[in-house]
């Protein structure tokens, strides 16, 4: 992590002091990120299982009652949001994560149980939600007895700012990178023990001494903006180093060429026991120097946000009043928020816990209208129709035929007159009964044969009357018909 070599090379410079003695009733900042990860191995080490969100509290906790214990006054400066110039170290360590996590699954697999709890606490991340529960553990416990501050971005930059201004009388760390950001006299404390006792380091004693051996490097001729130059050099999370050139080989490199970055730069082409130059390293090596030296900070009196220190106004005009690569500067309502631990440092700072309501669905957009076909060749145009002729007028409608006359009634028919019948004979007078004789009674039943004339003339008129009572029938059902 950081400059790598950097904490060694500069551990000659350390005195070993107690903080009970030099730092009591003192403001003693702390990068809280480098304890949450010291804890993590902490927690393995002494357990030998991977450590839970609770087990790493605690071990930091331990860490603040031991500074309170020594009289010290801690001041616990968490991380923020990630600086953009650092996006490229920040993606190789999620990569890194993820790979000690699939690595941990194949040691689960091998049944090889302890190798398998390093690699998983390994892959374990520091997340602003754990950050978050540290922050109200301590505040639970000791109230006001410990200050805490979220940074805007890096915690390294803000306790820089918080020691340039008087804020803090040191800064407890295990990272060497402080030595790139501090400015004399600022007093570094590095290691602590559990005894409550540190290296103190002390910035201006860097520009007095010579650092490396065959050949060593003297700074006591340096300014701090070529020490700066020479930690990005060498390497830093800001911007990788060539292939084959550290810490000790960047310094010679400064301390030959007097800063002269054009020259420095020839120099490692040059030289064949050293990595090619990439193209744009000239432009990330330019804005690593400057995140070390302008990074966006949280400014307690104003209760807004600037850079750690003012811009010179070459990198207004070259990258603009706030330069991307150094983080943004935060909105004045967000800004206190961030800094007090009430609103989450990366955008869009909602408060913690809070779950923004789903965007609303995606209505895809109406699909264009379908192109116009091509032009056809217009025909040449058709002649005009004939004149129509004008039609005949319609014939008058004939007149209706008058209805047809009732057929006069027919007459009665007109039979010959018959001649009068002649009337019966008498017929004779019954003789007297003899005495004592049985009257003999007519019958009853008469013959048909008497019905049926036999004259001549009475058969005649039988059929006269029978045709004259046909021809009547026939007549009314007429009448009836056509009236």
């Amino acid at each position: 992590m950081g400059i790598e070599g950097l904490h060694d090379a500069t551990r000659h410079l350390r005195t070993p002091v107690r903080i009970c003695d030099s730092y009591a009733n003192k403001r003693l900042g702390v990068d809280v990120s480098g304890w949450l990860h010291w804890a993590k191995y902490k927690v393995l080490k002494g357990t030998g299982r991977v450590p839970t969100d609770a087990d790493i509290i605690e071990a930091c906790c331990s860490r603040v009652k031991l500074l309170l214990e020594h009289r010290a006054t801690p001041v616990l400066v968490f991380d923020g949001a990630a600086v953009p110039a650092k996006a490229e170290t920040d993606a190789r360590r999620r990569a890194q994560r993820e790979e000690a996590r699939q690595a941990a699954d194949d040691l689960r697999a091998a049944g090889d149980l302890a190798a398998m709890n390093k690699k998983l606490t390994e892959a374990l991340p520091v997340t602003h939600e754990l950050a978050l529960q540290l922050r109200e553990e301590v505040q639970s416990r000791w109230g006001a007895s410990v200050d805490c501050l979220v940074a805007p971005y890096e915690a390294d930059a803000q306790l820089a700012a918080l020691a340039r201004s008087g804020e803090v009388d040191a800064v407890v760390t295990r990272d060497g990178d402080f030595l790139a950001y501090l400015l004399p006299p600022a007093v570094v404390l590095f290691d602590l023990t559990a005894e409550g006792e540190v290296d103190e380091q002390r910035v201006g004693d860097l520009l007095d001494a010579t650092l490396g051996a065959s050949p060593p490097v003297d700074l006591s001729s340096w300014s701090y903006d070529k020490w700066q130059l020479a930690c990005c050099i060498a390497g830093c999370d800001y911007v990788e180093s060539v292939d084959g050139v550290g810490l000790m080989t960047a310094l010679r490199l400064v301390d030959e060429h007097d800063g002269d970055v054009a020259a420095i730069l020839q120099a490692i082409e040059d030289d064949p026991g050293l990595g090619a130059v990439p193209a744009d390293y000239e432009e990330k090596l330019h804005q690593a120097y400057l995140t070390f030296r302008y990074q966006t900070v949280y400014d307690r009196g104003t209760r807004t946000t600037r850079p750690l220190r003012p811009l010179p106004e070459a990198v207004v005009e070259r990258y603009g009043a706030a330069p991307p690569f150094l983080g943004a500067p935060l909105a004045p309502d967000d800004a206190p928020g961030v800094a007090e631990g009430r609103l989450n440092p990366s955008p869009p700072h909602y408060p913690f816990g809070y779950v923004p309501p789903p965007p609303p669905p995606v209505v895809p957009p109406p699909s264009p209208p379908a192109p116009p076909p091509p032009p056809r060749s217009t025909p040449p145009p058709s002649p005009p129709p004939p004149a129509a002729l004008p039609s005949p007028p319609p014939p008058a409608p004939a007149p209706a035929p008058a209805p047809a006359a009732p057929p006069p009634p027919l007459a009665p028919p007109r039979f010959p007159a018959l001649p009068p019948a002649a009337p019966p004979a008498a017929p004779p007078a019954p003789a007297a009964p003899a005495p004592d004789a049985v009257v003999q009674r007519p019958a009853k039943r008469r013959r048909l044969e008497s019905f049926i004339p036999t004259s001549p003339p009475a058969l005649a008129l039988s059929k006269l009357l029978v045709g004259a009572a046909a021809v009547g029938v026939g007549a009314y059902f007429a009448n009836s018909l056509l009236g």
